[in-house]
């Protein structure tokens, strides 16, 4: 598709254990254009392997064939210094709240200045410091939490500035792998509506990663349902929850509370 962002074309990984090899993400292919993208499935499904599979940052024991397109030019086979111009910059990925999510070591005006400055997005420690402000405010922090450590915000603040950290170099896709996870539902609907703002005002491609079925149905434009590596199904949000085609989809959702769809 001509407006798509990014494509993937019979993505397969496999990961050799020995002498064993297990396929982990099995002929995958998917299109996203500027629109929020929900890769659904349960834990083990493949979502977080294939987020990595897009940038990169598969281990070395992973062998992967398929075709993953940028703005219409391969990726897939990019080098490690060729990658490293793409991430963050131009595909940047918001990670699962752990304990190595953020240096501990450093404050958060020192960890946002590090994209912003590797990307040369902004020239004087004046800009960068504008930036680094303008940045908290779009996820709701106040600018004081640029001198705190990650020790001294609550679970959801440090997962807003990872967030951020996402945002520092403006760009074009933004993977949310399992952002809500651990979230009471409080917090959980407070970050979907950060979710809804960062598009609305980014008018970026978004691929929410989630195991939140609610949550990518009120979220989603477009989505795909993973189990064991294969995507089961896949097409406008409302259509796939409405159709329910495969047994796989029917299953989840008879068991989920009928008050939440």
């Amino acid at each position: 598709m001509t407006d798509a962002v990014l494509s993937i074309r019979a993505l397969t990984v496999d990961f050799v254990v020995g002498e064993e090899k297990k396929r982990i993400i099995k002929n995958i292919s998917l299109t996203v254009k500027n629109e929020i993208f929900a890769i659904m499935g349960e834990t083990g499904s493949g979502k977080s392997v294939l987020a990595a599979s897009i940038l990169g940052m598969l281990p070395s024991n992973a062998i992967i064939e398929g075709t993953i397109f940028y703005k219409g030019k391969a990726i897939s086979g990019l080098t490690e210094k060729e990658y490293n111009t793409i991430r963050g910059k131009e595909i940047a990925l918001v990670p699962q709240i752990s304990a190595d999510s953020l240096n501990p070591l450093l404050k958060v005006k020192s960890q946002l200045a590090v994209p912003i400055t590797v990307h040369k997005i902004c020239k004087t420690a004046d800009e960068v410091y504008s930036r680094s402000c303008a940045l908290l405010k779009s996820v709701s922090l106040n600018r004081d939490v640029l001198n705190l450590y990650p020790f001294q915000l609550s679970g959801g603040m440090q997962h807003r500035v990872l967030t951020a950290l996402g945002l520092s170099c403006k760009p074009s896709v933004l993977i949310l792998d399992e952002p809500t996870r651990g979230m009471d539902m409080m917090l959980r609907n407070e970050y979907a509506a950060l979710i809804k703002s960062i598009y609305d005002t980014e008018h970026i491609a978004i691929i929410f990663i989630t195991h939140d079925l609610e949550l990518a149905h009120k979220l989603s434009h477009r989505c795909a349902l993973m189990y064991n590596g294969a995507i089961v199904e896949e097409g406008e949000t409302q259509s796939v929850f409405k159709d329910r085609r495969s047994s796989y989809f029917r299953s989840l959702m008879a068991a989920m509370p009928q008050n939440l769809m």
